[in-house]
């Protein structure tokens, strides 16, 4: 039985597929025509009467002969059908054809019945080998993020699904393939950076514009992870979002460094400014000291020029002598105290509240200041009513 296909509809057919053709409802070919068969060298006419799957342009493999066969079988039981497979037109060439199979009825006596069914095919090698090109980059790219540690992610907007790599499941502990939530995502978010987090995200999608954010996840077992997530939202021709995407990368030891280095560069300013105010408080010290240092060498050095160059009664002398020793005295703790000014750099000296005699105090300035009073003919008196005025 030949399928009539006029020259019309041949020549319009002949521009529009492959090939096509027309078999009966127990799979064996009716009509058969087509470009591709010119690179077979066949001639399609002597396979009227084959069953189509018995044709050698099939038999590439096993799985392209099973897929003929069902796409047949399901045809022949009313089901359209649209497979793409291997056609065989030589031992070493094999192009991919989009085959399509369309049942034809009839009415006999009142019931349908299938006529045959017209099959088209139409050469998508080019589309398959760019399918299976963009098939292996991507798994080349997805092979490549994983081994840098990196997680990537895809958010359909509209459906409101996302798809997510095993890399970036492990840094939300989620398994390698579970489908990731928004809700779930935002559960493991560090309460004080969830706020943060979103207004980044919604920001992105209002304006279709790139973001970067660092934000804590917190863990089952309680450890905190630092993640830094970078990506763009795409917007549709109304300037609604569609799909965002992001690139998701662990920054917990770079945190951790930061933080460190930020915490000895604090210690290192505060030692920096103790040892500032260390420096200034033994400036001032040297400075009291230093003024300190003159008035019992003065007391000391005028007494005792008066004691070589005059005669001067027992009670004055006595008074002189007493007067040269206090401020001997006092010089001595004076050089201890300046000795021991090392230990102000390092923050150890100690200041005591003690009593005092307010009496030996003014007495020992009037005694050191008398000579000098009296070099210039100036007479110096020192009244008092006690000798006990005990302040701290």
């Amino acid at each position: 039985m030949e399928f009539p296909f006029d020259a019309q509809t041949a020549e319009l057919f002949d521009n529009l597929f492959s090939f096509y053709g027309a078999i009966n409802p127990q799979g064996a070919v009716l009509a058969l025509s087509g470009k591709i068969f010119e690179k077979t060298f066949t001639n399609p006419n002597l396979l009227i009467g084959y069953k189509l799957t018995d044709t050698v342009f099939w038999q590439s493999s096993e799985q392209n002969y099973r897929m003929i066969t069902d796409a047949v079988e399901a045809a022949c039981k009313g089901i359209m059908s649209k497979t793409t497979l291997e056609f065989r037109i030589s031992k070493e060439e094999k192009s991919f054809v989009e085959l399509n199979l369309c049942p034809v009825y009839t009415q006999d006596e009142g019931l349908r019945k299938i006529k045959h069914i017209f099959l088209c095919g139409q050469d998508v090698t080019t589309r398959e080998q760019e399918i299976e090109f963009y098939k292996k980059r991507s798994e080349q790219f997805l092979y490549a993020a994983e081994s840098a540690e990196v997680g990537l992610w895809f958010w359909d907007l509209v459906e409101e699904k996302i798809f997510s790599t095993p890399k970036c499941n492990e840094f939300f502990e989620l398994s390698a393939h579970e489908i990731i939530t928004y809700p779930e995502f935002l559960d493991v978010i560090h309460p004080d950076d969830k706020q943060n987090l979103v207004g980044v995200f919604l920001e992105s999608q209002e304006n279709g514009t790139e973001y970067d954010v660092e934000y804590r996840v917190l863990h089952a077992d309680g450890s905190i992870q630092w993640l830094s997530t970078r990506g763009n939202t795409y917007l549709d021709t109304e300037g609604k979002p569609t799909n965002m995407m992001g690139v998701v990368r662990r920054i917990t030891e770079r945190k951790t460094a930061d933080e460190e280095l930020s915490r000895l560069h604090a210690l290192e300013r505060k030692a920096r400014d103790e040892a500032e105010d260390a420096n200034r408080t033994k400036d001032y010290f040297l400075a009291f000291v230093s003024h300190e240092l003159r008035s019992p060498l003065n007391a000391i050095l005028g007494w005792a020029k008066i004691l070589l160059t005059k005669e001067v009664d027992a009670e004055t002398r006595r008074s002189a002598l007493e007067t040269i020793e206090r401020s001997a005295l006092s010089q001595a703790k004076l050089i201890g105290d300046l000795v021991d000014s090392s230990r102000i750099a390092s923050g150890k000296l100690r200041l005591e509240f003690r009593p005092m005699n307010l009496f030996d105090a003014v007495n020992t300035v009037f005694n050191s200041q008398k000579p000098a009073a009296e070099a210039r003919s100036i007479k110096l008196e020192f009244t008092f009513n006690t000798e006990k005025a005990t302040v701290f």
